[in-house]
């Protein structure tokens, strides 16, 4: 058994801008161009110390994302209508896609999301373009379908000097 650790960055990325008047969330404000959200991934993604990359996002945001990666395709056409923009795709680095572009059918606080599909029917990239026109993409790597995680994965080592609260 390996004695090597995983170090697991999570990011915070909740926020919706309140404090700071702005009319978008503060991780999507852009910097040279570029949303803070994706300056923040590309500093850890290049951190060799860092193995994975949590990022939590706001629910009513994420939640039609992740609820599209899990449906099949009779499900996406029920609940979005069918596909548009459906063409093949090489992603950078060479990723061979099919790429499509969903349209909700009743309300939601999006325009459009787009997928991205490689050769195994996983999803490697996705984007959510907003009514006010933002998008957040996600690329996505390293994603099996049903990998097991060992319960030890969960296993957190606290100081003895942090104290637990339950309540």
């Amino acid at each position: 058994m390996s004695d090597r650790r995983l170090n697991i960055a999570v990011i915070p990325a909740a926020g919706i801008g309140a404090r700071m008047q702005a009319d978008r969330a503060k991780q999507m404000m852009e910097l040279a161009g570029v949303p803070l959200l994706v300056h923040t991934l590309r500093r850890f993604e290049a951190c060799d110390a860092v193995h994975q990359v949590i990022l939590v996002l706001q629910p009513n945001l994420t939640s039609d994302v992740l609820a599209l990666m899990n449906m099949s395709a009779a499900q996406l056409r029920t609940r979005f209508g069918d596909f548009e923009d459906l063409r093949d795709e090489t992603l950078w680095g060479g990723v061979w896609t099919q790429h499509f572009k969903v349209t909700p059918k009743g309300a939601a606080s999006y325009k459009y999301i787009e997928v991205w599909v490689d050769k195994d029917g996983m999803p490697v990239q996705t984007k959510m373009v907003e009514k006010n026109d933002d998008s957040t993409t996600v690329r996505l790597t390293n994603v099996e379908r049903n990998a097991s995680i060992p319960m030890d994965q969960f296993k957190i080592d606290l100081d003895s000097k942090v104290k637990i609260v339950k309540g």
